[in-house]
């Protein structure tokens, strides 16, 4: 499977959220005005919450806004930084946060969501977001514990493994790495991941939650070449032998043969050949001046 990434391989798919970085940033929403100006008030020595108030630091607030705007499992109607009760025109930023995270998840995630009902994929996102309240301020980035968390879920070993296939396509779709022909060892982007189904095909059809996939060990290898084309190949013995050892600097296709006898005996396959393959689908970056 192959799909085309943006010249700025973050570019696409990325999302931006602007809370644990910096309450006051991005939000452009009747009422977030206020909600600066609230926070502004906190160290004023003319402050609305008093003189107690007034020497509190940002990091407290910041860290006092989490408490409010983070999923709970009771949502907490009072807060110090306000005398009365928490206001409505937080709900506000509260809502709109909560839906970037949520959404995010469901658009990173999709053929896993489809194996649950809209209430049992409701109710296990927000034990995902109670147990991991998100650390980051780029929301792909924020929901990497996900497939952690699910693998501990009581739901079937394959939508787990699902997940995981999700998530390492996301993750060679937006890697930061830059793959450039010429560097003679395995593309920077490559990950290889094991499953004991036949994930791959499944999630080609669409991962119909009627039709599970097969019980059968896969291997499969994640990547995107020069021009921004993500790939997941399946992977056999050798290939996986080849891409390892090219991970080195300076590996030589010579070094190689020994390990091969070793460790697969029984195969005769030419190594350049392997290479030439290779390096043709830039798993291993060719050098320039030719394969």
């Amino acid at each position: 499977m192959s799909r085309f990434a943006p010249p700025w391989p973050s570019a696409t798919k990325l999302h931006f959220n602007v809370f644990p970085r910096g309450f006051w940033r991005g939000n452009h929403h009747d009422g977030s005005d206020t909600l600066r100006s609230d926070a502004c008030r906190v160290a004023s020595p003319t402050g609305a919450f008093g003189d107690d108030k007034r020497d509190m630091k940002l990091r407290a607030f910041q860290e006092e806004i989490k408490e409010l705007v983070f999923f709970r499992e009771k949502e907490p109607a009072a807060s110090r930084l306000w005398k009365e009760k928490v206001p409505e025109r937080l709900d506000v930023y509260r809502n709109n946060t909560r839906t970037n995270w949520t959404e995010t998840l469901d658009h990173d995630f999709p053929l896993t969501q489809k194996q649950f009902t809209k209430e049992e994929w409701e109710a296990l996102r927000r034990r995902y977001f109670i147990k991991h309240p998100p650390q980051h301020w780029e929301l792909n980035t924020s929901i990497a514990p996900f497939t952690k968390f699910l693998a501990i879920q009581k739901v079937k070993p394959y939508v787990k493994e699902l997940a995981d296939y999700e998530w390492h396509d996301l993750q060679v779709f937006i890697d930061r790495s830059i793959v450039r022909r010429g560097a003679g060892v395995t593309n920077p982007t490559a990950v290889v991941r094991v499953y004991q189904h036949q994930i791959f095909y499944w999630a080609e059809a669409g991962a119909p939650a009627h039709k599970p996939p097969l019980q059968k060990p896969e291997v499969l290898v994640f990547y995107r070449d020069s021009k921004n084309t993500c790939h997941i190949r399946e992977a056999d013995p050798l290939m996986l032998l080849v891409i390892d050892h090219f991970r080195k600097p300076g590996a030589r296709l010579d070094d190689l043969e020994p390990a091969r006898r070793k460790l697969l005996p029984d195969n005769q396959v030419p190594l350049q050949n392997v290479l030439a393959a290779l390096q043709k689908s830039e798993l291993i970056l060719p050098h320039l001046h030719g394969l």
